[in-house]
């Protein structure tokens, strides 16, 4: 499962229109949690009484939040947009 979620993060990462690829887990999924990490993916929080797992709980459980990210453009792309950006 990581090689396959390492080529598909991999892959998407090299299109042009793709910024963010996100992904999660439920906090007591170890394993998960670890695929995503091998795969280059990283923890950005926990989101908490995020999802309801019926098989599990009637009650919301926490979810484990992870994505990989493009670079930020450069700094002068940054600035030029907020030149353009109308007032508040």
């Amino acid at each position: 499962m990581t090689e396959a979620l390492t080529q598909v993060t991999l892959w998407a990462m090299r299109q042009n229109d793709v910024w963010r690829i996100g992904a999660g887990c439920d906090v007591e999924n170890l394993a998960s949690a670890s695929v995503m990490e091998k795969a280059g993916l990283a923890r950005k929080g926990i989101l908490r009484r995020w999802i309801i797992h019926p098989n599990i709980s009637s009650e919301p459980r926490d979810w484990l939040s992870y994505a990989k990210v493009q670079v930020d453009p450069p700094l002068e792309t940054q600035v030029t947009a907020w030149a353009y950006a109308p007032s508040l």
